[in-house]
């Protein structure tokens, strides 16, 4: 937390907020920078530019492990620099158009026909099969 306090003290546009629920915030958030976290994919719901900070990703990939190649670059920006995916979050990089992109393609693919609506379908095929 100490080292997120110490980022939001260098850039006056970064919020540190400890108390505050993340899925509260997605909607006000310009950027969302996170690990391996579900949040990623609720950002992406919302069409929330997303960076992945994964300094431990060689050891992250072999226990628990990962559903998505993040380091493949398919899916946006990921980095194990804290520098280099600050430049990309705020937009001060020639890869955050093309990052936010490919994330934002990597999830209305992975949630194709989840659009409005997705919940009613669901509970009437629970329904029918009740």
């Amino acid at each position: 937390r100490e080292g997120a306090q110490e980022l939001a003290r260098e850039h006056e546009c970064l919020h540190v907020l400890p108390d505050a629920a993340t899925i509260d915030l997605l909607g006000l958030a310009d950027c969302v920078i996170t690990d391996y976290s579900a949040i990623s994919l609720e950002a992406g719901l919302l069409r929330v530019p997303t960076c992945f900070f994964t300094p431990d990703i060689e050891r992250y990939a072999a226990s628990p492990g990962l559903n998505i190649d993040l380091a493949g670059g398919e899916t946006g920006f990921c980095s194990t620099d804290a520098a280099e995916l600050m430049a990309v979050a705020l937009g001060d990089s020639p890869a955050s158009a093309p990052s936010f992109e490919r994330w934002q393609a990597f999830c209305d693919a992975y949630f194709d026909g989840t659009g409005y609506g997705a919940t009613v379908r669901i509970a009437a095929r629970i329904e029918q099969l009740l």
